[in-house]
């Protein structure tokens, strides 16, 4: 089996490659799509990994260029060369939520999609064009925070942070959360069994911010105090970001399977 990935060098594309090739006898190949498109002959499953992140909040117009628009091609582009299977990593973000501080923001199958973000925004829109396209096998994945060692992004954050602070908020919430070796397995049955639809992987667990932070400080050596006090203060203080690092929010577990389709 050819399998290529998009995102050359990405977290999630050197990893799946990584794992794919000790796992198997596949061939597999990761390719930028920054100067252009691949081709795509003799390609049996393509995953579609790369994405605009990080940029400017306000630059609506790149990040539906990137997400939307060269996904869309790309796809158009795997129909034609007859590429059987078609995956593509999407967003938690599609949802729009961002976590409530005290309860548990449950997404289910009965959850609208809202985004609010140009990220979630443009993600949802290539979703929906995708879903148009009559491809042979489409899979789409939505997974919240991807973690694992030498993971960019706010995990990274955490890690830097553990590494420096004593002391830190004690919040009690929950967030769904997906370690990379995780999303590799669920992968590799994604491609070896065709497996269609959209997924709303995470793993068996939810994430508790302030004891991860305590466990990542640990590994590093370190101890930090959990400060309840400290807590209660961060929320009731008006700071944007608190429902984001301390809200909960998590997918439903249905029959404790945590690669969820919703119907």
């Amino acid at each position: 089996m050819n399998i290529l990935i998009t995102g050359k060098n990405g977290y999630i594309a050197t990893n799946l490659k990584k794992y794919f090739l000790d796992k198997s006898d596949w061939q597999v190949e990761t390719v930028s799509v920054r100067d252009g498109l691949p081709s795509l002959e003799a390609v049996d499953v393509l995953i579609h990994t790369a994405a605009l992140v990080h940029a400017k909040q306000n630059d609506i117009a790149e990040y539906d260029r990137v997400n939307r628009g060269l996904t869309v091609e790309l796809a158009q582009r795997a129909k034609k060369a007859g590429v059987r299977h078609f995956i593509f990593i999407s967003t938690m973000a599609v949802f729009g939520l961002t976590g409530k501080l005290g309860q548990p923001e449950v997404i289910s199958g009965r959850t609208p999609c809202r985004p609010i973000t140009p990220y979630g925004i443009s993600k949802l829109a290539a979703e929906k064009e995708l879903q148009q396209m009559g491809l042979p096998c489409l899979t789409i994945l939505r997974p919240p925070m991807v973690y694992g060692p030498d993971c960019p992004g706010n995990y990274d954050r955490l890690v830097k942070l553990a590494k420096r602070t004593p002391v830190f908020p004690y919040v009690e919430n929950r967030r769904s959360a997906l370690h990379i070796e995780k999303l590799c397995e669920l992968m590799y049955d994604v491609v070896n069994n065709q497996i269609s639809g959209i997924l709303h992987p995470q793993d068996s667990a939810y994430m508790n911010t302030s004891e991860t932070v305590a466990r990542l400080a640990a590994e590093n050596g370190r101890k930090i105090h959990l400060s309840p006090f400290l807590g209660r203060l961060f929320c009731a203080l008006p700071i944007r970001s608190k429902h984001k690092i301390f809200g909960s929010l998590v997918y439903c577990v249905q029959d404790k399977n945590t690669e969820i389709l919703f119907e």
